[in-house]
């Protein structure tokens, strides 16, 4: 069973114990219940969560503490110190190679950032409209250079990694062992197959676009306008194709199976074989079972 320490006394709750993290939200997120005692979590207290082994899986801090008196209980939601980053406003100059801006912003926030990706140097200009978070994102997203799906954590507590697909799997899921229920989907919702840009006078200028999508789906097109500034290049509008979704719900937790992950499943039923990177997790611990649910990046075969 995990261990839970509030300002290093250990809370004891045996339900309702969520620890998730998203792609897109980056924050990892601890929610937990527990009985109402003398000492308990106030806003801004420091929390870890401990494995079964002793090692560290989140270090974060209280945001909301809600206390039922039906219950008796206390409701705790914490996020990890990434969580800073995203609601801190940035302003300034940031140049270098993202590893230099990355490693600038994160020991602002006492972090340590081992990303190196890209040696190009760039600049980004923010007078308050991104986040600590959107600065190093986008400064990761033009070093890489393509729409390639990744992920920013922290990890034992203080280093912030960029996880990206392609690396070795840490858990092997099947249908036959552990894996409860999988579910895909697909959808043309958010597609975007053509994009005109044009100047102050409504001409156009240029034209992006999908002829393949637009040929089998129809015309979903975007309007921008031209870019004046190297910083607009990091707000344009970008094609977007369909959506895959696949989830695997109800299986048997692991707690190294956590977003920017790669795993190994086997699901033959549906075809769904091969190394897939996690882009969403839950995993829960009630009545002594650790269960977990898995968004993967998902392409058609």
């Amino acid at each position: 069973m995990v261990k839970i320490l509030c300002n290093l006394t250990e809370i004891v709750t045996k339900t309702n114990i969520n620890w998730s993290g998203d792609y897109k939200q980056a924050a990892r997120t601890l929610t937990f219940d527990y009985l109402a005692v003398e000492k308990s979590c106030h806003a801004g207290d420091k929390v870890t969560l401990f494995d079964d082994d002793g090692s560290i899986l989140f270090v974060g801090q209280v945001y909301n503490c809600d206390y039922n008196s039906t219950a008796r209980t206390f409701s705790v939601v914490c996020y990890d110190l990434l969580n800073n980053l995203l609601r801190s406003k940035a302003v300034g100059r940031f140049e270098g190679t993202a590893g230099m801006i990355c490693s600038r912003i994160c020991s602002q926030f006492n972090l340590i950032s081992t990303i190196s990706a890209g040696l190009g140097l760039q600049e980004i200009i923010t007078t308050g409209d991104y986040t600590y978070y959107d600065v190093m994102a986008k400064a990761i997203k033009k070093a890489i250079g393509t729409d390639e799906v990744f992920n920013i954590r922290v990890k034992n507590g203080v280093n912030v990694v960029l996880d990206r697909p392609g690396g070795a799997p840490v858990h092997n899921l099947s249908n036959f062992t552990n894996i409860g229920e999988s579910a895909f989907g697909e959808s043309i919702e958010k597609m975007v197959n053509r994009i005109v840009v044009s100047d102050v006078d409504g001409e156009v200028v240029e034209t992006r676009q999908n002829a393949l999508d637009i040929a089998r789906y129809g015309l979903f097109q975007e309007v921008e306008r031209e870019k004046d500034t190297e910083e607009d290049d990091l707000n344009e509008k970008e094609l977007h194709g369909i959506d895959y979704t696949a989830e695997l719900r109800n299986c048997i937790g692991n707690t190294k199976c956590i977003t920017g992950n790669t795993v190994a499943v086997t699901e033959p039923r549906s075809g769904f074989v091969g190394n897939f990177f996690i882009i969403t997790d839950s995993h829960t611990w009630e009545d002594g079972k650790h269960i977990m649910n898995l968004g993967l990046q998902y392409e058609a075969r």
